[in-house]
C-alpha cells in the first residue's frame, strides 16, 4: 500500500495498540508524517470510520484528513494529529483541565446537533445503536471485570442478572431519537490542536 502510494521505504513506528485487529504505526517519509491505519479485512471494514470521519468534517468537528485509502485492504493514511492528547495534556498541566473538557463537550455538543438535522443520512451509514449494541456494550463489564473482582463461576452467574437490570433500565429510558453515539470519546482519544 504504501509503496502504491509513493510512500515506499517511509519509516514505520508502532503506536498505542487498539481493542480491536486495528493496527496503527507512524510514518515519516522525508518531511511528511502520517499515520498508517492496518485495518484486516474480514475482521475490520473501514467503510464505517470513512463514513463517520466525512460525517464528523462535516460538523465542523476535527477529524484526521483521509490521505489515502484502500478499503478492500483496510488500509487508511491519516493525517497525523500529533501527541497532544488530553492525556498528555493534563499530565503536564492540570490547570487546563477545565477549558479541555470544555471543548470536547462542545464538540459533543456540536457532533449531537448535526445528527439529530442528519439522521436520516447517518442511518444509511451506519447501523443502528439498538438494544442489541447497548447490551453487548455493558456486557463488556461482566466479561471483563467480574470474573478479576469475583471469580469466573460468579462473574457467570451474575451476567444475566447484570443485563437483565441494564435491559430494563434501557427500556425504560425511552432511548427513541437517532443521533451519533461516539463509543470511544476520552481523553486518550482527544487531542487539542491550536487554532483547530
Amino acid at each position: 500500500f504504501l509503496d502504491r502510494i509513493g510512500w515506499h521505504g517511509a519509516e514505520r513506528r508502532m503506536l498505542a495498540a487498539d481493542a480491536s485487529f486495528r493496527h496503527y504505526a507512524r510514518i515519516q517519509y522525508g518531511d511528511r508524517i502520517a499515520v498508517l491505519m492496518d485495518a484486516p479485512p474480514p475482521w475490520e471494514d473501514v467503510a464505517p470510520f470513512i463514513a463517520v470521519t466525512r460525517y464528523l468534517a462535516a460538523c465542523d468537528v476535527t477529524v484526521p484528513v483521509i490521505i489515502e485509502a484502500d478499503a478492500a485492504q483496510g488500509f487508511l493514511l491519516l493525517e497525523d494529529l500529533g501527541n497532544h492528547s488530553f492525556t498528555r495534556l493534563l499530565q503536564e498541566s492540570r490547570e487546563r483541565e477545565r477549558a479541555l473538557y470544555l471543548a470536547a463537550v462542545d464538540a459533543l455538543v456540536a457532533i449531537y446537533q448535526a445528527s439529530k438535522a442528519q439522521a436520516a443520512t447517518l442511518s444509511k451509514a451506519l447501523k443502528p445503536y439498538d438494544m442489541e449494541v447497548y447490551l453487548r456494550e455493558v456486557a463488556l463489564f461482566a466479561d471483563w471485570f467480574l470474573p478479576q473482582a469475583v471469580g469466573v463461576a460468579q462473574a457467570k452467574a451474575l451476567r444475566a442478572e447484570w443485563l437483565e437490570i441494564w435491559e430494563t433500565a434501557l427500556a425504560s429510558a425511552g432511548l427513541k431519537q437517532s443521533c451519533l453515539v461516539h463509543r470511544d470519546y476520552h481523553a486518550d482519544n482527544l487531542f487539542w490542536l491550536d487554532g483547530r
